[in-house]
């Protein structure tokens, strides 16, 4: 936490607090964390993002993946109603995509993937796509086939876990390796398709 906070932080004062950090989503399967930023910009082009999202990169190095909240990439024409299709599209046409290092705190992100499956009274095993951590919740995001609901704790703090498709996970997962070492917006490719 004190390396994000100390990354968002830079971002900031690099930008003229145009781009703030918001949250963090660990993808324990691969090994990493995801960092999201926002845009205090009513209006912001491809081209820009492009700019900001290599500059974040130069920023976090080979530590974390980034990108934009989904209200960002809206304001340059990415349509969320097809995004299903489009993951299902890029897991076949980014498979070849070198796989990306799994970052210094992998091990501990998929402890923490196995101690939440196990509160939930589920097997450790399965592959855990993502954890995200909202205000009394967490919810733990499996791979499999596809979008259901598999289990719920109540708890301090509450667990739900899904199950989500998996080559729907791997082809984000591609697309942003794709845009990360193209140094472009994984919103171009989005819009793009």
């Amino acid at each position: 936490m004190n390396q994000i906070d100390s990354i968002a932080k830079e971002v900031k004062e690099k930008t003229n607090n145009v781009v703030n950090y918001e949250e963090y989503i660990a993808i324990p399967y691969f090994g990493n964390i995801i960092l999201r930023f926002t845009l205090d910009k009513a209006d912001v082009s491809l081209d820009e993002l492009d700019s900001y999202e290599k500059m974040i990169y130069e920023v976090v190095c080979n530590d974390f993946l980034i990108d934009f909240m989904g209200d960002v990439y809206k304001k340059v024409g990415v349509d969320f109603s097809k995004l299903d299709d489009k993951l299902n599209k890029f897991s076949h046409r980014y498979k070849d995509e070198p796989a990306y290092e799994q970052a210094s705190y992998a091990a501990e992100i998929r402890k923490d993937a196995e101690y939440l499956l196990a509160k939930a009274g589920l097997d450790t095993d399965q592959s855990v796509w993502e954890i995200q951590v909202d205000e009394d919740e967490l919810i733990v995001l499996i791979m499999g086939e596809e979008h259901k609901k598999i289990a719920e704790f109540e708890g301090k703090p509450n667990i739900c876990v899904a199950e989500v498709p998996s080559n729907q996970c791997l082809g984000l997962y591609k697309a942003t390796l794709y845009a990360k070492r193209n140094q472009i917006s994984l919103a171009r490719l989005l819009v793009e398709g």
